[in-house]
């Protein structure tokens, strides 16, 4: 539902900057509720001052879920995760630079949870992490979303 909200044409779209201006935040409006912020940022390992895409969230009407999506330079995914009220709750991947999973696993208030999966950069499965606590994925599973 998020990110069919996300596709939708925006009323305005307001642009603000950090204090020194090395990234640009990009934030969407329809219906007077934010649903969409991009943040631009320079790439400050090269000595050029073009911005790119570098983190996307998309929210519900009332922001309290908030699809997160961190970008790496060359646009290619670097982590994804939902967050609910600030907070990371449930499934979150982290890739590397080629597009391949690295981790993958479940979140709770920002605490990883349960099970992960670690892969290496070529796709081969390296093994699990047990970060314990997975009783608290029973209380993920009762967050609904509510547009």
């Amino acid at each position: 539902m998020i990110e069919k909200r996300a596709a939708t044409k925006p009323d305005s779209i307001a642009v603000t900057y950090n204090e020194d201006s090395t990234s640009r935040f990009e934030h969407y409006f329809s219906g007077g509720h934010e649903y969409k912020l991009n943040r631009f940022s320079q790439n400050l390992f090269t000595e050029s001052d073009t911005f790119y895409l570098d983190l996307e969230s998309l929210y519900n009407s009332d922001k309290t879920f908030e699809l997160r999506k961190g970008r790496f330079s060359d646009h290619t995914l670097q982590f994804e995760g939902v967050l609910y009220k600030g907070f990371y709750y449930g499934p979150f991947i982290l890739y590397y630079p080629n597009g391949k999973v690295n981790i993958q696993g479940v979140r709770y208030k920002d605490e990883d949870i349960g099970i992960w999966g670690k892969w290496d950069d070529d796709g081969t499965f390296v093994g699990n992490t047990d970060h314990k606590n997975a009783s608290k994925e029973d209380a993920i599973l009762k967050i609904k979303f509510v547009e």
